[in-house]
């Protein structure tokens, strides 16, 4: 093999050397020494040989292998790039991975009874991109081969989210750093600049992942954003664009003046509810408002009116069976209560035809009888507002009822 017959070689010129320091102090008048044939290199190659082989066992004269490579890569970051190598024959050796002078790792080679080995490495040691240096030495460490890993930064997309919510309310920006043309998020670090509604966002990746809860513009309409990773030691820089659409739907505006309207009603807190509202809806923390406003809620009431219905009647009380008694009898029977009563005579104008009497007493009655009607009131209540916030939920909510009835509700947007 080419290793052993370079030592060989060498064994062999240095004994020449020697060879001709003993002819020279021999014989002074010979200053060159000569070898005849090819022949004479042979013995000496076999004279120095076989004293070697019997005391260093171990050595690269004793290895019995050929064929060694490793392959070189040019390639990008992946987190377990593969570097493909191996050896023909019995090999007692290493494979190392070098950044610059520091090696990053080390792997014992030998035979396992096999011709041929073909082996690849894929882990984790090229742990960021660079230039590296592969190579498989002997149990001596002289280099059998070696190969240039130059690992690129690998190219980057950032995923990012469009959506609709409403103003004021609680939302995400979100980004992930993922490959160009798969939807897999790289786990990796770094920092990512969103700017959205004119305000600026610097955040860190955790995993490949970047993202923060803001609160809305106030104003409805469609926002653009734009998200860009700042790259990496083993990604480069890449950036996308997203939007964000607003709508006022069943929102009201509760403004710095701490008071909003909620259909026709007015609702202004005081300077410690609004404080304690804002706070809590900045740090996310669960929060209930009762606030008593100016407005009266005006019902009205039904309820029974009597009514007094009065009627006269006139009956003969001449003969109390024949007409006032029944209709005394019929009145009474009927609800009317008599209030009155005075008689008079009225003449008999048959009289003077021989029938009846001259003259008839008249009983003329006065009745009153109650009867109900519904009738109507107006009353007046408070009108109370009930604002409630729930952890995790994007807007308060806004309730206002009175009397036990919800007269309107909005969602509730801070200014």
């Amino acid at each position: 093999m080419f290793n052993k017959k370079v030592i060989i070689l060498a064994i062999f010129l240095v004994s020449l050397l020697a060879i001709s320091a003993v002819n020279a102090a021999d014989n002074a008048t010979s200053d060159v020494v000569s070898v005849d044939n090819e022949s004479s290199v042979s013995e000496i190659s076999d004279e120095v040989e076989n004293p070697l082989e019997s005391s260093q066992s171990d050595s690269i004269l004793d290895s019995s292998y050929d064929d060694v490579y490793v392959d070189s890569l040019n390639g990008y970051y992946s987190g377990k790039n593969i570097i493909k190598y191996g050896w023909t024959g019995d090999l007692n050796g290493y494979f190392e991975i070098y950044k610059g002078n520091s090696r990053v790792y080390q792997k014992h080679l030998y035979s396992d009874g096999k011709q041929y080995h073909d082996e690849s490495y894929e882990g984790s040691a090229i742990k960021n991109a660079g230039t590296y240096r592969a190579q498989i030495t002997d149990n001596n460490g002289y280099v059998l081969d070696k190969a240039t890993i130059k690992i690129n930064k690998a190219s980057t997309r950032v995923l990012t989210v469009s959506y609709s919510t409403k103003i004021g309310s609680k939302g995400f920006i979100i980004a992930g750093i993922s490959h160009t043309k798969e939807k897999k998020v790289y786990e990796t670090s770094g920092k990512v600049k969103f700017r959205f509604a004119g305000k600026t966002y610097n955040l860190k990746l955790k995993k490949g992942i970047a993202y923060k809860l803001i609160k809305m513009p106030l104003k409805a309409k469609t926002y653009k954003g734009t998200v860009k990773f700042s790259g990496n030691s083993n990604y480069k820089a890449s950036s996308a664009k997203f939007k964000i659409k607003l709508n006022s739907g069943k929102v009201t505006i509760l403004k710095k003046n701490r008071s909003t309207k909620v259909g026709k009603y007015t609702v202004k807190l005081t300077s410690g509810q609004y404080r304690s509202l804002v706070k809590s809806f900045n740090k996310n923390k669960s929060k209930n408002v009762k606030v008593k406003t100016a407005n009266k809620y005006k019902v009205k009431v039904a309820y029974s009116k009597p009514v007094k219905i009065y009627k006269t009647t006139k009956a003969v009380k001449t003969w109390y069976a024949g007409s006032y008694m029944p209709m005394i009898n019929y009145m009474r029977s009927n609800g009317w209560t008599k209030v009155s009563e005075y008689t008079y005579n009225q003449p008999n104008p048959q009289n003077r035809y021989g029938i009846g009497l001259s003259s008839y007493t008249i009983a003329v009655c006065k009745w009153v009888k109650v009867s109900y009607k519904t009738a109507y009131k107006t009353k007046e209540y408070p009108v109370y507002a009930y604002i409630s916030f729930k952890k995790d939920t994007t807007l308060p909510l806004i309730e206002v009822y009175s009397h036990g009835k919800t007269l309107n509700w909005k969602y509730l947007a801070i200014a």
